[in-house]
């Protein structure tokens, strides 16, 4: 097609009633096959836009296809809307995300390894990989634990994260008496601490008594 000569074949927007979704795209050669094409009116029976994923031309498409309002809109509605839909819903959550506790020491990382990027540059290798190393072993332990099938290796696990997360605990009460770490910090750090604590005490149990 020499810019949009071609489309003058096209009778209103009446069309595209063979397509089954967007397969029928896949024989087109480039977009030379449009030629054939009768119109838009097909385009109610599309069903999402499962069908792109396989072809490389599709903003080809949008752009030959801009002076028609009605496709344009269409098409921006399916990437916003069905597209989008389609590749949440084809995530697949594990076990261990669908943990509170696991969310909730994940959280905990994050905000050590924050807090620790102000400590002195003398502690990179010792204080700041100490803490970053316990606080991270929490979180990974309870997920390991998680995909475990026999009780005793799920409660192993459990008890690492639990053990790992006293370890965090007394190293950020020492980084606080070395004053690399304010009080205030240290109280909500501590706090939030002990809310995981009782919870991974609690999966312990849970654990033990399947």
């Amino acid at each position: 097609m020499k810019g949009l000569k071609g489309l003058k074949g096209l009778k209103g927007l009446k069309g595209l009633k063979g397509l089954n979704g967007l397969k029928g795209l896949k024989e087109l050669n480039g977009l030379k096959g449009l030629k054939r094409l009768k119109g838009l009116k097909g385009l109610k029976r599309l069903k999402g836009l499962k069908e792109l994923k396989e072809l490389c031309f599709p903003f080809q498409l949008f752009q030959l296809f801009q002076p028609f309002q009605l496709f344009q809109q269409f098409f921006v509605n399916c990437i916003r809307h069905r597209c989008i839909n389609l590749i949440i819903k084809s995530m697949y959550t594990f076990s261990f995300e669908r943990l509170e506790v696991w969310n909730k020491s994940r959280l905990l990382t994050k905000k050590i390894y924050n807090e620790t990027k102000d400590f002195p540059d003398s502690e990179k290798f010792g204080m700041v990989s100490q803490l970053r190393r316990a606080v991270i072993s929490v979180c990974s332990n309870i997920a390991e634990g998680s995909s475990r099938k026999s009780k005793k290796d799920q409660s192993h696990f459990y008890n690492i994260a639990f053990s790992s997360l006293m370890e965090t605990l007394n190293q950020l009460i020492i980084s606080n008496d070395l004053d690399y770490l304010e009080f205030q910090v240290l109280s909500e750090l501590r706090s939030e601490i002990h809310t995981i604590s009782l919870m991974l005490n609690r999966l312990i149990v849970y654990s033990n008594s399947k």
